[in-house]
Parts: C-alpha cells; sequence; structure tokens
C-alpha cells in the first residue's frame, strides 16, 4: 500500500506497509493499513467478508477464499467519504493485493502435525489477533503480540490498577499471547495451543505538553520551571535523552507537526532569526503570529532540521559523560522491550569510549535460569579482557606465535539507480593480537560503499588492517608471529583469482614494512550460513603442524569453540564471526550517529574523517572484545 501526496512538483509516495522501528509511526502506519483494508470490502473491491481474512496490517494477508490479483487505487473522495482523511494533498492511496504463488495453500491439518507448517502457526496467531486489529481506538498492539488497553477502566480496571509513575510516565495493562503446537501422552493429540500471559509495562502519557514533561523529568514544580533555569540549564543535555525517541507535535499550528528532539537550546541570550530584513526573538515572533505568549520563554526545543520550538507550544505523542568523568569503565543497560536502542548505545559507547552491554528487560525474568544468567556473566567478562575458557590444544599448533586474522564486509542496501546509498561499507577484521593468544578482538574501517571489488579502494585499507595486527601482536607477544592463517569471508569462487594475486601479496608486504618473518598464509569463505565451506587458496610453506588438510580442519573446527561468551560451538571460526560482526557494527554505528547527530556532517566520501573518529583503533577499547 501506498499513499500518494501532492506535493509542488511532483507526487511523493509514502509506504504503509513497510517495517519501522518507531513504535509511533508504526502504529499511525498499521491504523491505516487496517483502514484501507475495510474500506476495500465496504466498496467491494475486494470479495471478502471482514471475518473470513487475517491481516497482519502490513504486507501479509491470508484468505479462507482465493483471491485474484488486485491493483486499485482509492481516490482522495473515497477516503474522505470513510473518515480516513481530510487532507486534500493526499492524492488518494494504491493497493496492489497479489498471491504468494499460484499453488500456494494452507489446510487446518496441518496445525495437527508435530512438525507443523510455520505458516499454520503464523496463520493461526494472525487470526487470533483479528480483534484487536481492527478496534485501533480501544487496543494498542506492539509485535502482533503485545496487546494493550488504552482504557483499562473501561475493562472493569480500577484506577489505582494503573498507576502514575515517575518521568511522567504511567503504568499500562495488556497481554502478550503467543501460538505453539504441542504434542499429548505418547507423541498423539498433537494440536495448537494458545498462550496468554498478564503484561504491564510503563507509558508515557499521551497528549501531555512537554512543558510538563520535562518538569516531571527533572522533578520539578511546573509553575518553577522559568524561576529555576539557570539551576536546571546544566542538566537539560542529560534532560534531551530522557526525551530522545518520543514524537512530539506542535500545538500552534493548524496542523500538527511532527517533531523528534535534537537537543534542547542553552543559549544564554534567547534566539533570534531574521523575517523581512527585522531581527524577532521566538518569543516575538510566538506573540505576533500566533498571538501566544510564552510563560517559560527560557524553553527551547531544536529538532533534528535544527527548526526551534518553544517548549511550551509541544506535546507527547546523557549518562555516558557522568560515566567517563567517574572512570567508569564498564556499565550494564536494561533496556525496555519496546525501545530499539542497541544500534545508538553502541555508537556512543565508541563515541565514549566505555564499555556498554545491553540487556533487554524480558532477560531479566530469566535470570533463575542457569545459562541465561551465565551467558550475561561471560559477555562481561569477555568485554572487560577476561577469557571465560581456553581450548586444550593437542596438536599445540596454537602454543606456537601463531597470527590469526579474519576479514569480511558488511554493505548497504542497494538503492535505485541514481540514488546514493545511506552509509558506506565496512571492512571488519579480527585477529589475536593480544597476550592471551585465544582472545581475538577486532575492528572496522570504512570504505566507498560497495567497493570491496575495487582493488583501488580496498587495497590501501586492507594493508593497513594487516601492519596493524602485526604491530599489535609484536607489541603484546614481543615478538613476531612465526606463520599467520588468513580467514576471508564473503568471498565468490569468481574471486579466488583476485585474492590469490593481491590480497596475499598485501599482507607479504605488511608483513615486509613491519619487519622480516617466516609466513604461511591460508584464505578461507564462508558458504552458507549453517554449513560453512572452506577452500585454501593458498598454503605457504607447511610450518609447524598445518601440513595437511586434515590438520587444517582441525584447527579450523578447534577455532569455533572460542567464542568465550558461550560454552559450545559456533557455526564459524570466531575470528570470521568476530570480523563480521564489526563490519555489522561499523555499519550500524554509522547509521546510529547519523541520527543522533554525534558527527558533524560527515559524508560519505569522508571516510578519512570517519576512520578517524568513528573507529576503536588505537583507542582504549581496541584491546578489549567490545562486540562480544
Amino acid at each position: 500500500m501506498n499513499e500518494h501526496w501532492k506535493r509542488t512538483t511532483e507526487i511523493v509516495l509514502k509506504e504503509l506497509t513497510k517495517m519501522t522501528k518507531d513504535d509511533y509511526n508504526e502504529q499511525l502506519r498499521k491504523a491505516k493499513t487496517v483502514a484501507v483494508m475495510n474500506i476495500l470490502i465496504k466498496e467491494k473491491l475486494l470479495p471478502l467478508a471482514l471475518d473470513g481474512v487475517a491481516y497482519d496490517r502490513a504486507s501479509s494477508l491470508f484468505s479462507m477464499k482465493k483471491v485474484a490479483p488486485l491493483v486499485t487505487k482509492l481516490s482522495f473522495t473515497v477516503l474522505a467519504k470513510y473518515g480516513y482523511t481530510d487532507d486534500t494533498n493526499c492524492d488518494g492511496v494504491e493497493v496492489q493485493i497479489r498471491p504468494v504463488n499460484e499453488d500456494y495453500s494452507l489446510t487446518t491439518d496441518e496445525a495437527f502435525k508435530a512438525a507443523g507448517d510455520h505458516n499454520i502457526i503464523e496463520w493461526l496467531a494472525l487470526l487470533t489477533s483479528q480483534y484487536v486489529f481492527n478496534k485501533p481506538e480501544e487496543f494498542v498492539v506492539y509485535r502482533d503480540s503485545s496487546i494493550f488497553l488504552y482504557d483499562p477502566t473501561q475493562a472493569k480496571f480500577a484506577q489505582e490498577d494503573v498507576p502514575a509513575l515517575p518521568d511522567g510516565k504511567y503504568l499500562g495493562i495488556g497481554a502478550s499471547k503467543s501460538v505453539s503446537i504441542v504434542e499429548g501422552p505418547g507423541r498423539k493429540g498433537c494440536g495448537p495451543i494458545l498462550t496468554i500471559d498478564v503484561l504491564k509495562t510503563a507509558f508515557h502519557y499521551d497528549e501531555q505538553p512537554a512543558h510538563e514533561k520535562l518538569a516531571e523529568m527533572m522533578k520539578v514544580r511546573v509553575n518553577d520551571l522559568e524561576k529555576i533555569y539557570q539551576r536546571l540549564a546544566a542538566k537539560l543535555s542529560d534532560a534531551a535523552q530522557l526525551f530522545r525517541g518520543l514524537s512530539l507535535h506542535t500545538t500552534h499550528t493548524k496542523k500538527p507537526l511532527e517533531v523528534r528532539l535534537k537537543k534542547f537550546w542553552n543559549g544564554r541570550q534567547q534566539p533570534s532569526f531574521e523575517i523581512e530584513g527585522r531581527k524577532q526573538t521566538v518569543a516575538q515572533y510566538f506573540a505576533e503570529k500566533y498571538q501566544i505568549k510564552l510563560k517559560y520563554p527560557s524553553y527551547y526545543l531544536v529538532d533534528d532540521k535544527d527548526r526551534i520550538f518553544p517548549l511550551e507550544t509541544l506535546k507527547l505523542a546523557w549518562v555516558f559523560e557522568e560515566a567517563k568523568k567517574e572512570k567508569i569503565e564498564y556499565t550494564l543497560w536494561l533496556q525496555s522491550d519496546r525501545l530499539h536502542l542497541h544500534a545508538e548505545l553502541k555508537a556512543l559507547e565508541q563515541r565514549h569510549q566505555l564499555l556498554a552491554q545491553d540487556l533487554r528487560f524480558v532477560r531479566t525474568t530469566e535470570l533463575g535460569k542457569r545459562d541465561t544468567f551465565k551467558n550475561i556473566l561471560m559477555k562481561m567478562n569477555c568485554k572487560l579482557g577476561g577469557l571465560s575458557h581456553k581450548v586444550v590444544d593437542t596438536s599445540r599448533i596454537l602454543n606456537q606465535r601463531v597470527l590469526i586474522i579474519a576479514v569480511d564486509f558488511s554493505h548497504p542496501a542497494p538503492t535505485a539507480p541514481g540514488k546514493p546509498p545511506a552509509s558506506p561499507s565496512v571492512l571488519g577484521w579480527s585477529a589475536n593480537c593480544e597476550r592471551e593468544m585465544q582472545y581475538f578482538t577486532g575492528d572496522f574501517k570504512f570504505i566507498r560503499s560497495r567497493a570491496a571489488d575495487e582493488r583501488s579502494t580496498i587495497d590501501g585499507p586492507l594493508k593497513e588492517v594487516f601492519k596493524e595486527a602485526l604491530s599489535r601482536f609484536k607489541k603484546s607477544q614481543r615478538n613476531f608471529p612465526e606463520f599467520a592463517v588468513l580467514y576471508r569471508g564473503g568471498v565468490s569462487e569468481g574471486q579466488y583469482p583476485t585474492l590469490i594475486s593481491t590480497e596475499v601479496p598485501l599482507f607479504e608486504q605488511a608483513a615486509r614494512e613491519v619487519s622480516e618473518f617466516f609466513l604461511n598464509s591460508h584464505y578461507a569463505f564462508q558458504g552458507t550460513a549453517k554449513t560453512p565451506k572452506y577452500t585454501i587458496l593458498k598454503n605457504g610453506n607447511a610450518v609447524g603442524n598445518l601440513k595437511s588438510m586434515s590438520e587444517i580442519q582441525a584447527f579450523t573446527h578447534a577455532l569455533t569453540f572460542m567464542h568465550s561468551i558461550v560454552n559450545q560451538t559456533i557455526t564459524l571460526p570466531v575470528p570470521l564471526k568476530v570480523a563480521a560482526e564489526c563490519a555489522k557494527r561499523g555499519n550500524n554505528n554509522f547509521r546510529a550517529e547519523t541520527e543522533l547527530h554525534l558527527h558533524n556532517g560527515v559524508g560519505l566520501d569522508d571516510v578519512e574523517m570517519l576512520n578517524r573518529e568513528m573507529v576503536y583503533s588505537r583507542k582504549e577499547l581496541s584491546s578489549r572484545r567490545f562486540n562480544a
């Protein structure tokens, strides 16, 4: 589904069925998709009854009857008729419905098989959600399984059941549900079950004026905000972190504008600007333009477009700095299950070089489980430089001075022709270049987008990675490695000759520039996610016990035990896993820093600046497994 919006010179499409991490906009989009589906049925454009479909409010629709492909556009007139919108700039909604394939079908018999089709479980989960999906005025649903009441008192809950909480929040009441297939005794009586649990979580009050929200967060009376501005000014940056992610709307404009906080205005002078050759303060402008006399003229919000708004004209829809001052090395964050701030948290970790472990609140309910508690502690230990366990190396390969390096890439998603990518490509790497030979650290480097196949672009950063790994190994071991093993991820068979002719010599050049030593190189690439395939592209003069295919296989297998945050093997050798995670971290950090405005106008082509400011190399956490 796409909304068509008229702009000055073109029609702009707004996709309704795409996924978003933003809770507020997700609810808006899903309410619209349900409304559009209802209009299609009422207008008889879709020959179905509402109780004959299971719709996920996005791009999946199950029907009890076969539906012919449909491509149509609902006009503004039709949309307005059903109260969808009264904005004449809306030029309609385009809808396309197509079958997954011609022969696709589900039968309810699948629900009574032990190895039931995942699609039947998805269908049952959607089917049991249709009532709440079609009553958006009564329920709010997150991730299709967490259902909350808009007004619990209408469901006979008392007011004391929804108490007010600190920071301008209240306790919301709802339920979580799931569908699964279970077996009866003796592998008989298999069938689906619906599990429902009571769910409570904190919500921000809807429609609350932003200045009241700030007062509650700062623990002061609303009427005292202006009096104690000087005392609160120093704390506004902390308050900005609490506001981040909230959707605010203007109250002074005819059509409410959505505003996202970037920062609070902290200038000593009133913000001002020139209009028609005359300088005006924001307070004067609001008095003349909107006849609004500001009660709190010291409090202004600057949004992500650098627009300035008085805080009182908005309503609702930094810890790292303090920790660093206190010389804290590690922080553990408990994050609400409704938030999705992992990428932002990791960007701030890199920015402040302060280790941050992110723990979903739901995991705290599992701390009584031995494996959950063990995993949290093992991650903590690994981040702080510890080793949770060591592999007993019967072949004694790891007892030699062997440098193990892995390289992988992360690329931005493909874009339309002529449209630049959203972020640069990232080269992730990992190596055992610290004092403990089984401890793998890593980092990443930014390169021009999707340039992994362009040698002129990749050779320089790759050589720098090799030199850094060799230098750090020499520093920690007080000697150069006897030999090295290189793993290379994300390579197609057609690239083998290029790797042999370019990347192996690159490592040899880096070794000569650092110092002379004997080198034995191996390259491997990752195949499918579950069953990796390894190909030996070059095996130099065999050293130690890496002389045969079986010995190389045993060596690679030993590396899968070294993840250190779980007490079992993983699919890939740990250095390749860490390299891939570093590449992913670099990509996520760039996007998060862009959203948080942590870098000042750094563009996609400023890779040198990105590689100075946004990587871990030569910084405090470079010797830590920060992505454990």
